[in-house]
């Protein structure tokens, strides 16, 4: 798997250019079901390696040439992104190589300004939002995990999150095989925050967890630690299961 700073984004420019319909936030622009866009992934190992033929009619910045099929298409790494970001390489130019319609074949429209086709401001808020989701999703199913770790093993399972905030799981099995499960949270003031955490578990709503302590579970907290719990029924845990019981 390439990491975010070696993935090829396709620009929002780009994508018309493709006729690619501008998919949902959970889609990551990279892996956009096109045959340029997959293509152009390859072209970061191969500049640490054999590097691709670079575009020279383009003089005022470095592109090099994607083919797949009758796409073709150009890649460009940017030596700087805004407020650091890790996304370097762009697919900024793509079109169709047809020799025998100047108006439309892609080396006959090459732009005079490439820098023109570099990503514009949607193009980077795209991006963030793109990381934002995929951090809500990465804590929640570390939730998840958690909640797993302490089903099988009937301990309390601790996870950090962010620098100063920990959350800690514990579940309680019943004997007619339903459970109950708190999260607790230390350093966690953010509602946002907590929000974040009891929406892990599809199924669960937020009018079903209980604040704690009560006399259900009677558990004590730890200094600072602010916790939730809730049933948690046979199908939750099965759930756990398939998520997580291939896990080392």
């Amino acid at each position: 798997m390439t990491s975010t700073g070696d993935a090829v984004r396709p620009t929002f420019r780009v994508l018309v250019d493709l006729g690619i319909a501008v998919p949902q936030l959970d889609v990551a622009l990279p892996s956009v079901d096109h045959p340029l866009v997959e293509k152009a992934q390859t072209v970061p190992a191969q500049c640490s390696a054999d590097p691709p033929e670079k575009i020279r009619a383009i003089e005022d910045a470095h592109w090099y040439k994607v083919k797949a099929g009758q796409y073709r298409g150009g890649v460009t790494e940017l030596a700087t992104t805004p407020d650091e970001m890790p996304a370097r390489w762009w697919l900024g130019l793509a079109g169709l190589r047809q020799a025998d319609s100047p108006q439309r074949n892609f080396y006959d429209n090459l732009p005079a300004d490439s820098v023109s086709r570099f990503p514009v401001d949607k193009d980077w808020r795209r991006f963030e939002a793109e990381l934002a989701l995929a951090a809500v999703d990465a804590s929640r199913r570390t939730v998840r995990k958690a909640a797993y770790i302490s089903l099988t093993q009937g301990a309390v399972a601790c996870f950090k999150l962010g620098t100063s905030m920990e959350v800690r799981a514990r579940i309680r099995a019943e004997e007619n095989g339903d459970a109950y499960l708190s999260l607790g949270g230390c350093g966690i003031y953010d509602p946002m925050h907590f929000a974040l955490i009891l929406g892990a578990f599809p199924g669960i709503s937020s009018d079903d967890w209980m604040f704690e302590p009560s006399e259900v579970l009677g558990l004590e907290l730890e200094p600072g630690e602010i916790m939730y719990s809730t049933i948690f029924p046979p199908e939750l845990q099965h759930a756990l299961f398939e998520e997580f019981g291939d896990d080392d």
